[in-house]
C-alpha cells in the first residue's frame, strides 16, 4: 500500500506528493490511501480563526479526491508517529509519499518520520510543493543566507527559469480494496471529531467572506488577474479598495500552488505584453516576501520567539493586560487602528497597510512586546503563515531582518488621512462614527462638542478618547530605542 500525508498543501492541483503517489500506484497496480493528521503534539496548535476555516477547506477537499482522483481522503488527531507507527503495524506500508515543510514543528516532523520509514523499511518519498524554491536553494555570494529582501528577490527572479512548471492533472486507475477502505473508514476520525470547528456561532461571521472549493479558489485568481493586477501597486495600499488578491489564507494551507499563480501571472504577462509590468512585478514580489520569510525561519529556527536582532532581547517592553485588551478588541480611539482590529475579528483577516498601522501602533505607540501582537495575530487570522506572520512583526518592531528602522513610527491619524482620506474604511467598520466629516472621522478627540453632538458620539461612552497621545508615545519610544546603545 501507497501512503500520501497531506498537511499545508490541501489541493489538488500541483501536489507533488499526490501527483507522484498516483503515478507510481498506477504503474505498480497497487492501493493508495491519502490521510490529513491534525498533530497539535508536535507541530504549534493552529489558531481558531485558523481551524474554522481548515475544517472548509478539508471537508470540501475530501469531496474533490472521491471525485476527481477516485482515491480516498481520511481524517486523524493527535501524534503523527503513533499514527503513522498504527497503519503499519496493522497493514504494512510500503511507500509514503509527502511534500516538504520549513516550518520548524512540521519540519522536525518529517524529520522523525524519515527515520521510522528507514528503520521499517518503507520507502519515503519528500517532494517540494510549498514555495516556488527549496527554502535552502536561495544564498548569497559567500553561500550564506540573505538578511535583506531586495537582493534576495533579485536572486530568485535570476533563478526564475528553475521554478518548475504545474503537474498536469491525474486519476488513480485501479479502484481501492474493499478491506483496506473497511479498515480505513473504521480507524480514522470522522471530520467533525477533529473539533475544528467552536460550539458557538462566532465563526459564521468569518466564514461567509470566504470560498472553500477549489475550482472556486482558483476562480479566485483568475478574477484578480484579470480584473485587479494591472492596477496592484497603485491601489494596493487603499484599504477601502478592493485591490488585492486575498489568497494569502490560501497560500497558508496550500490550497493554491503557489508555482501555480507564479506561472498564471507570467502567462498573463506574456499574452499581454503591452502592459504597464510594474504593478504585475510588485505583486509577485510580495509572493516573494513569503518565500524571503521562509528562507530566513529555515536559517533562523528561533525566529518565532527570538529577535533575529539581538540588540532588542534588552528592549524594554510594557506590560499592560488592560492596554493590550483595548488594542485588541478595537478601542484605543484612534479610528485607523480600530477599524482594522474589528475588520480582523468579523473577517478573519487584515489589510496589509492596515496590519503595518496596527502593528506599530503595538509596538512603537504601545510599547508591547511584538509575541504580544504575533499570538493575537495568529489566533484571529485566517492567514496565519507562521513565517509570514513573525517575520511581519519582527519587522515592524525593528528587531528583524531587512526590518523597518525603529525610528519610523508611523502616526495612525496621519496614515489614516493618506490611505483612507474619505472615511470608507472606518465607517465600514466603524458604524458609530460614520456620521463624522471626511476631516474628523480620522480623529473624533478633535472635534468639538457640537460636532460630537450632530454625529451621535460620546466619546468615553459609545466610542472611546484615545488611550495615548501619540506624539508623547513617540518620544517614550526613542527614548527606549536608545536606551539599547
Amino acid at each position: 500500500m501507497k501512503l500520501v500525508i497531506i498537511d499545508q498543501d490541501l489541493r489538488i492541483h500541483d501536489n507533488p506528493a499526490i501527483y507522484y503517489a498516483i503515478k507510481q500506484a498506477n504503474i505498480d497496480n497497487q492501493d493508495l490511501i491519502i490521510i490529513y493528521i491534525l498533530d497539535e503534539v508536535n507541530k504549534r496548535a493552529t489558531g481558531l480563526a485558523s481551524k474554522c476555516f481548515l475544517h472548509n477547506l478539508l471537508a470540501n477537499l475530501k469531496i474533490d479526491i472521491a471525485n476527481k482522483l477516485s482515491c480516498s481522503l481520511f481524517f486523524y488527531s493527535g501524534n503523527s508517529m503513533e499514527i503513522i507507527n498504527k497503519i503499519h503495524n496493522d497493514i504494512n506500508i510500503k511507500e509514503l509519499f509527502l511534500n516538504n515543510s520549513f516550518e520548524p514543528g512540521q519540519n522536525k516532523l518529517i524529520e522523525k518520520i524519515s527515520k521510522y520509514c528507514a528503520q521499517e523499511n518503507i520507502k519515503i518519498h519528500i517532494k517540494e510543493a510549498n514555495l516556488l524554491f527549496a527554502s535552502d536553494a536561495i544564498n548569497n555570494m559567500s553561500g550564506t543566507h540573505f538578511k535583506v529582501f531586495t537582493p534576495f528577490w533579485r536572486a530568485c527572479l535570476q533563478k526564475e527559469e528553475q521554478i518548475s512548471k504545474p503537474l498536469p492533472d491525474i486519476r488513480l486507475n485501479n479502484k481501492i480494496s474493499q478491506k483496506l477502505l473497511q479498515y480505513f473508514n473504521n480507524y480514522s476520525s470522522n471530520i467533525d471529531n477533529l473539533k475544528l470547528i467552536p460550539q458557538s456561532n462566532w465563526h459564521q461571521k468569518i466564514l461567509k467572506y470566504w470560498v472553500f472549493k477549489e475550482e472556486e479558489i482558483l476562480q479566485k485568481l483568475e478574477n484578480f488577474i484579470q480584473l485587479r493586477i494591472t492596477k496592484y501597486k497603485k491601489q494596493r495600499d487603499f484599504p477601502a479598495i478592493n485591490a488585492t488578491s486575498k489568497l494569502s489564507p490560501y497560500l497558508h494551507f496550500g490550497a493554491i500552488s503557489t508555482r501555480y499563480i507564479f506561472n498564471k501571472v507570467r502567462n498573463y504577462q506574456k499574452i499581454h505584453n503591452q502592459i504597464d509590468n510594474s504593478d504585475i512585478n510588485h505583486f509577485l514580489s510580495e509572493i516573494g516576501w513569503r518565500e524571503f520569510s521562509y528562507n530566513l525561519l529555515f536559517n533562523f529556527k528561533e525566529l518565532p520567539q527570538k529577535n533575529f536582532n539581538a540588540k532588542f532581547d534588552k528592549f524594554p517592553w510594557y506590560e499592560n493586560e488592560e492596554i493590550l485588551e483595548k488594542w485588541q478588541k478595537g478601542l484605543t480611539g484612534y479610528p485607523i487602528i480600530d477599524a482594522g482590529m474589528r475588520e480582523l475579528w468579523n473577517t478573519g483577516w487584515m489589510h496589509n497597510r492596515v496590519r503595518m498601522i496596527v502593528g506599530s501602533f503595538l509596538v512603537k505607540d504601545l510599547l508591547i512586546n511584538w509575541r504580544e501582537g504575533e499570538k493575537w495575530f495568529w489566533d484571529c487570522l485566517v492567514d496565519a503563515d507562521i513565517a509570514s506572520n513573525v517575520a511581519s512583526w519582527q519587522w515592524i518592531s525593528g528587531s528583524g531582518a531587512d526590518a523597518a528602522p525603529y525610528f519610523r513610527i508611523f502616526n495612525p491619524t496621519l496614515q489614516s488621512k493618506k490611505f483612507d482620506n474619505e472615511g470608507n474604511y472606518i465607517r465600514k467598520w466603524l458604524p458609530e462614527l460614520s456620521k463624522l466629516s471626511n476631516k474628523l472621522i480620522h480623529d473624533p478627540s478633535q472635534a468639538n462638542i457640537f460636532e460630537l453632538k450632530d454625529a451621535n458620539i460620546e466619546l468615553g461612552k459609545n466610542y472611546p478618547a484615545p488611550i495615548i497621545d501619540h506624539k508623547k508615545a513617540r518620544d517614550m519610544a526613542l527614548m527606549a530605542f536608545k536606551s539599547l546603545s
